[in-house]
């Protein structure tokens, strides 16, 4: 995504602005809980990490993880990058166990 590629260029500001606008005409669309936000809400997570905002960072990958497992299951490979996003969040936050079990998974 646009989001990502200013992500790529170390423009955290645009990168959080493309992030929300995008999260913002998905939820309008779709809803705050449809499988098609999930990926917004990891990429706007990502942002806010890229900020220093980790603990919103975790919140908005777990609102994530929590709707892909509920559309595809606990197991399937849809929830690898919510998983290490959420891996990310946890160990700058210190929670180095938390961090492993999302690795592990």
């Amino acid at each position: 995504s646009l989001s990502r590629a200013h992500a790529s260029l170390g423009n955290v500001n645009e990168q959080l602005s493309l992030a929300r606008r995008a999260h913002d005409i998905g939820k309008r669309d779709f809803g705050a809980d449809h499988r098609c936000v999930a990926p917004d809400l990891r990429c706007l997570g990502n942002a806010l990490g890229a900020m220093g905002n980790h603990l919103e960072q975790k919140k908005l990958q777990e609102h994530a993880l929590e709707i892909e497992e509920r559309e595809y299951g606990p197991k399937h490979r849809v929830l690898a990058l919510t998983l290490r996003s959420l891996a990310s969040a946890n160990g700058r936050l210190g929670q180095h166990e938390r961090q492993m079990e999302m690795l592990l998974r």
